[in-house]
Formats: structure tokens, sequence, C-alpha cells
């Protein structure tokens, strides 16, 4: 045990092996897929105090390869823990010490935990009491592009504000996070049937940058009654 380094010895080799499987195994960089796995289990409060935090396995699983091989590999490597909470499966870090220990993920904290500590603060300034200030919050995440993944259900249930320009920010903050917010197709979807043109306009505008998995409500949104929404749905479909 003291041989390797101790227990931050320990975790490093161990976690190493493991990506050394998975990379070998299939062929692939790990540098693209580690931060989105990480963004998913590491939580940031507004205080920038860091704590694991549980992901719903098929929401990984359904990430580009090599995501779903390498979270069934430090599964199986007992780094990370599944369990079925309220009938869905999840992963968490199977120990708070990995967050201290597990040097990749120490270090990706390291330069993410001041970004991460910036969008909760934003995500506190989107339930203020004064309107404009929920906009602005909107706004600010959405200059994090994908970075602010982590904001996109608070992002959708400002689909429910009754301003139309905390709503419309809300959908222009999602499309700049771009393919991170696919799970906010549905919500776009509805919201493309909004009150407000602005506000579907920027909804038919966020579902183009998300990609492919929203190409069939831009082609809904062809059939607007707005031509600023056609014509942006022409565009991105």
């Amino acid at each position: 045990y003291r041989a390797i380094g101790g227990l931050r010895g320990a975790i490093g080799r161990r976690a190493g092996e493991l990506l050394d499987e998975i990379g070998k195994a299939e062929r692939a960089d790990l540098g693209a897929a580690l931060p989105l796995v990480f963004r998913a289990l590491a939580h940031v409060d507004a205080a920038g105090k860091t704590t694991r935090q549980r992901a719903f396995k098929d929401g990984l699983m359904a990430g580009p390869a090599p995501i779903p091989q390498l979270v069934q590999t430090l599964i199986s490597g007992h780094l990370l823990l599944a369990e079925d909470v309220g009938g869905r499966a999840t992963v968490m870090l199977s120990h708070e010490v990995l967050l201290q220990e597990w040097p990749a993920l120490c270090d990706w904290l390291e330069r993410n935990r001041a970004l991460m500590q910036r969008v909760q603060m934003h995500l506190l300034s989107l339930i203020a009491p004064e309107e404009r200030y929920r906009q602005q919050a909107a706004q600010e995440i959405g200059k994090m592009g994908p970075a602010a993944a982590a904001a996109v259900p608070a992002l959708v249930a400002a689909f429910g504000e009754a301003n139309s320009d905390v709503r419309r920010a809300a959908a222009d903050a999602l499309g700049k996070i771009g393919p991170a917010a696919a799970a906010a197709v549905p919500a776009l979807v509805a919201a493309c049937g909004d009150a407000n043109s602005d506000v579907r306009w920027a909804a038919a505008a966020a579902l183009g940058e998300i990609g492919p998995a929203a190409v069939p409500a831009l082609v809904a949104a062809l059939g607007d009654a707005d031509w600023h929404v056609r014509q942006a749905a022409a565009a991105l479909a």
C-alpha cells in the first residue's frame, strides 16, 4: 500500500489501469469523453464546495462512443456505483474520497471549479424575485455555452415563466449550450407553440443548434403562422 503511494497512489493506479483498458479495447482517445462523465458525476455549489452527484445511467449510455464503454468499465472496476433509484438506473462515484484522490478527476475539478461555481451562482439568480435578474441570469448562462450543461433543467423550468423575455432568454441559452442540451428537446418542441412569436423563434433556433434529434420539431415549425419562425426553422432544418 505504502509502496504505490498510499490512497492516492492506489486509486490513481487503479483508475489508470481501467482507462488504459478501455482505451486499448476501443482504440479511443478518452480526452473528450472523461470531462463529460466528470461533469455528470461531480457537483460544485455556489460556495465552491464539491460533492458527488447521481447521474441517470441511460443518459450517459446514450452518449457518443466511448462514453458508454467508459461508464461500464468504471462500474465494473468499482469506481462507479450503479443503483436503481425510483425505478431508474443511476450511477455515481463509489465514494466521496474519489473527489480528492482520483488524480484525473482532481485535475479536471481544479481547472473547472470556478466555471461550475459561476453556473450555480447564475442558477440562484434564475429564481430571483425580479424578472430582469432572471432574464440576465439566463443570458449569462447562455454565454457559458456547453460548460453550462448543468443548467439545462433550470432553463427548461423557465419556460413556465409568465414573462416572455425570460422564456426567450432561456431558449436562447439552451441553443448556445447546444448538443449538451439534448434533454431539453421536448420542452423546446412545446415552446415552438408559445403564444409569443419571439419565444417560438428562439425555440426553433435552439432546436437547430441541438442537432439531428430536433429535426422533426423543426419540420413542424415550418407550419408556424409567423414567418420569422418559419424562416428560422427552414434555415436550421
